[in-house]
């Protein structure tokens, strides 16, 4: 998702991702994706 147009959400997400609770809920970190 492009959030040039919103420097303030992207700043918020870029902070977000940073955060280990963020970083262990990501998709890519749960234990039953399925992948592609």
């Amino acid at each position: 998702c492009d959030l040039s147009g919103y420097p303030r959400c992207k700043a918020v997400y870029d902070a977000c991702t940073q955060l280990p609770a963020f970083i262990a809920a990501a998709p890519e970190n749960q234990q039953d994706k399925i992948s592609a």
